[in-house]
C-alpha cells in the first residue's frame, strides 16, 4: 500500500504542476481504515463531486457494535452450546431406540 500512495501522490503533483489542477490530491480516507482502493481527485477538496465519496467518512457505532463486543459474545455462545452438547452426550450418551422391529413403512415385521 505505502508503494500505491507514493505513485499517487506522484500522480496528484504531476496533475498539479501539468494538467493546471491546483487541487489534486490523493483520497484515502483514514476515518474508515482505508477504503481499499486509492483515488487520485483533480479536486481533494471537494471528494462528494466523485460518485458521492464522503468528505470525512466514520464508521457508525452500530457496525463497531456489531463487529466488537456483540461478535464476542457469540463466538461465546457459540463454544458454550459446543461444550454443553458434549457435556450432555458424555452425561445421556445417544438416543436408544425403543423398537427396532419396524420397517421403513411403519409397520412391524
Amino acid at each position: 500500500k505505502v508503494d500505491m500512495l507514493d505513485l499517487a501522490g506522484k500522480r496528484a503533483k504531476q496533475l498539479r504542476e501539468h494538467s493546471n489542477f491546483q487541487n489534486a490530491g490523493v483520497y484515502d480516507p483514514q476515518g474508515v481504515g482505508g477504503t481499499g482502493v486509492i483515488y487520485v481527485l483533480h479536486d481533494a477538496t471537494k471528494p462528494e463531486i466523485y460518485g458521492g465519496l464522503p468528505r470525512d467518512p466514520h464508521v457508525p457505532w452500530t457496525v463497531k457494535l456489531w463487529k466488537g463486543p456483540l461478535k464476542w459474545l457469540g463466538n461465546v455462545a457459540m463454544v458454550g452450546g459446543l461444550i454443553g452438547l458434549f457435556v450432555h452426550y458424555l452425561r445421556f450418551g445417544p438416543k436408544a431406540r425403543e423398537d427396532e422391529d419396524i420397517n421403513p413403512r411403519g409397520e412391524k415385521s
